[in-house]
């Protein structure tokens, strides 16, 4: 018998994103307004992106149900949520692919297959590829060896730059290069993962603190997800 489907959409891309940070990359959704499931219940969840239609389907769990108020709808688990679910998921919500396939996961799989046992230069070469499939496997695969030339790559995007600066052990120069960026820094979900990231020198928090508009610092002054030197210079700018 086949399982019930919940279909999530997005109306744009900056939806899609905050459901993305929120918790898809964490293995989770919440689907709105969605009811008649029970705790427990195993189902497919199905996301359709607002670029282009595309859907992906992904097995799941109802872990939380919520019957009333604005919030009504329910939470879920993505079943056996490992680096395969992450990599079609960051494919999906970057470009539109790797969505609903017979083969979708026989085609991830080539892809982290193909990848496998590149040279220093064949990893700099797809580094700089348009695809952006290949350069998501490739960055979990060689991480530090091709962050540079990633970041330097003008066809990459925001969620591939927002999972690399969170990364603590990214070096400085890069998260220089990063803060650098107007485009990046002038992006919420960007912002948010430069700021949690503790090699953050007090200089790039200052100009980064300064890309947010107010109301994100009222919030930002509460989080304590950030550092006290973080919290320190959205004080000092809320002062100012």
């Amino acid at each position: 018998m086949a399982q019930e489907q919940i279909v999530v959409r997005f109306s744009n891309r900056d939806e899609l994103m905050k459901e993305f940070e929120s918790n898809l990359r964490h293995g989770g959704a919440f689907a709105r307004g969605v009811v008649g499931f029970e705790r427990g219940q195993e189902c497919t969840l199905v996301l359709v992106h607002p670029k282009n239609n595309s859907r992906l389907s992904l097995p799941a769990t109802v872990g939380v149900v919520v019957t009333a108020g604005e919030k009504e709808g329910v939470g879920l688990a993505i079943k056996d949520f490992g680096r395969e679910q992450r990599e079609r998921l960051d494919a999906f919500v970057c470009n539109g692919v790797g969505g609903q396939s017979e083969t979708a996961g026989v085609v991830g799989e080539t892809v982290h297959q193909r990848i496998r046992g590149l040279t220093p230069a064949q990893q700099q070469k797809m580094a700089r590829s348009r695809n952006v499939s290949e350069r998501v496997a490739l960055e979990r695969m060689y991480g530090k060896f091709v962050w540079e030339t990633l970041l330097r790559n003008s066809s990459i995007t925001i969620p591939e730059v927002t999972r690399m600066a969170r990364m603590g052990t990214m070096p400085r120069p890069l998260l220089e290069l990063m803060v650098a960026n107007s485009a990046w820094i002038n992006t919420p979900q960007v912002r948010r993962a430069l700021l949690s990231n503790p090699r953050l020198t007090g200089e790039m928090i200052n100009k980064v603190v300064r890309a947010m508009p107010r109301n994100e610092l009222k919030l930002a002054k509460k989080q304590t997800t950030y550092s006290q030197a973080v919290r320190n210079a959205v004080l000092k700018l809320l002062k100012s």
